[in-house]
């Protein structure tokens, strides 16, 4: 949940990829038929086609929304499972263990509280609990997954209290004594929350508390002792595969009328008056359905053809990477993304939830700095001198957890260690040298703690095949933010 980290996928983390969109154009023109065909309502053939694809970028977060929280929501009798409940209901998960999960990438240091709201009709009230100085995050993300810059959270200084989350097209009053509004520009909006533990037995009990105490209540039901609903409907044959895959699978027709059903309740912002007048053109119109069928045969085979292209530009933008000259791959601007349509659609298809820049930086690894794939067959060290650490805010924490490839899930190993990081992680805490600085040892063998204890206490443990590396920094300082920091190198032994 990467937003949570992402079910279905390494997190990827790229660069604005607008420079493949000339190359598939131009791929998909030199396939299209020459014959002469009468001009459609949005021109001919290649300017249809052109907004098409424009219109496949733009859509794509709205459609992965849709098809995620149908996914995530569709559960029997109100039970919630890992990252799964009803609407307007949280799903609160402990901290993940290796083996087969529906997280990609899970994270150690923070339990899940996941929920996906409906404001359609009413307001929705989210209650904290006195987390005292634990750290949390309530990332809360509108349907075109831009996360709003004041999360509820550590950063935030959000205390106890009563959050207002607000919806378009609400008009009515709101009550007394509320602790904040926010107000999305969306009916849909998905809550990743996340809460800091020690990983002991007793602080983890004590997050499970404050997990039971996160509550969300409709409007009308404000004040009131309110109990979720049991009796929610549940579609035992919903197509729960991966919410990419659908999308992968889906055609011109079905792809945009889906973005149109979503965009009913999920309008435009003023900042795309632009690039909705343009899609007008094609027959897509905030809040009116659309069906394919009903197009001339020009615009109908340019989308048809966009759609594909499309994908495939998002799928590429997705893959591409950032790497830095230690060759760890790192983002510094997600998500917030106004009109830069195409990074928030790869974004969306490559690590559904991304963290608010101000509130997260993710940095990951799948090589070393010479560029040799990480795998368990070598040893590694990964060295913060002192005063160079991960730059992360005290009051939160960073953490460099291990991850099996492909899969992305934890690796099981006799010491039960996922992760090394500041401060504790895992009930776990690493040994610093006698200078400040701090090393890791990435690799399969286990020291000999009774000869080795440095580097037992600083093992991350590595399966024998490939791995993959993700530092979090919760809560950057303005080093990383504004890219004077960039993480060490993985080194090989020799």
């Amino acid at each position: 949940m990467g937003t949570q980290d992402h079910r279905h996928g390494l997190h990827r983390i790229f660069q604005h990829g607008a420079w493949v969109i000339s190359g598939v154009v131009a791929l998909l023109m030199a396939a299209s038929p020459a014959t002469a065909q009468p001009a459609a309502p949005c021109g001919d053939y290649a300017t249809c086609f052109a907004i098409g694809i424009r219109a496949y970028t733009y859509a794509y977060p709205l459609v992965m929304t849709g098809v995620t929280e149908r996914v995530a929501t569709n559960v029997p009798n109100s039970t919630t499972t890992q990252g799964r409940a009803p609407v307007n209901q949280f799903s609160n998960n402990g901290v993940p263990v290796p083996g087969p999960t529906d997280i990609v990438l899970p994270n150690v240091n923070t339990p899940y509280s996941v929920a996906w709201l409906d404001l359609r009709r009413e307001p929705v009230i989210l209650h904290l609990p006195d987390l005292g100085s634990r750290f949390f995050l309530m990332e809360s993300m509108d349907a075109w997954t831009n996360v709003i810059a004041n999360s509820p959270g550590t950063r935030t200084a959000a205390g106890p209290g009563d959050y207002a989350y607000v919806g378009p097209d609400w008009t009515g009053p709101l009550p007394a004594g509320l602790t904040q509004v926010f107000r999305f520009p969306t009916n849909t909006v998905f809550i990743a929350g996340r809460t800091y533990s020690t990983g002991s037995p007793a602080d983890l009990a004590a997050v499970a508390d404050i997990q039971s105490r996160y509550t969300l209540t409709p409007l009308h039901q404000y004040g009131t002792s309110y109990r979720p609903p049991s009796d929610v409907a549940f579609d035992p044959g919903l197509d729960t595969t991966a919410p990419y895959v659908q999308i992968d699978t889906m055609d011109a027709g079905t792809f945009f009328s889906t973005f149109a059903q979503q965009w009913q309740s999920n309008p435009p912002v003023p900042a795309d008056a632009a690039a909705v007048a343009e899609f007008a053109r094609i027959g897509l119109v905030p809040g009116s359905p659309f069906d394919i069928t009903r197009l001339d045969p020009v615009t109908r085979q340019a989308l048809t053809d966009a759609a594909r292209a499309g994908n495939q530009l998002v799928d590429t933008a997705a893959k591409r990477t950032s790497p830095t000259i230690t060759n760890w791959n790192m983002t510094l601007d997600l998500g917030s993304y106004g009109t830069r349509y195409l990074l928030r659609a790869a974004t969306a298809r490559g690590g559904y939830g991304a963290n608010y820049f101000a509130d997260a930086v993710y940095a990951g690894a799948l090589s070393d700095v010479t560029g040799q794939t990480l795998s368990g067959a070598r040893n590694y060290t990964l060295h913060f001198a002192k005063g160079a650490m991960p730059p992360a805010d005290p009051r939160a924490f960073w953490s460099v957890t291990l991850y099996n490839v492909p899969g992305g899930t934890l690796f099981a190993n006799p010491v039960g260690r996922g992760a090394l990081g500041v401060p504790t992680v895992e009930n776990h805490d690493p040994c610093f040298a006698p200078d400040g600085s701090l090393t890791f040892y990435i690799q399969a063998a286990q020291p000999d703690p009774s000869t080795q204890p440095g580097q037992f206490c600083n093992w991350l443990p590595a399966p024998p095949g490939n791995f993959a590396l993700l530092l979090r920094m919760y809560w950057p300082e303005q080093s990383l933010l504004d890219g004077r920091w960039i993480p060490p190198a993985v080194l090989a032994a020799p």
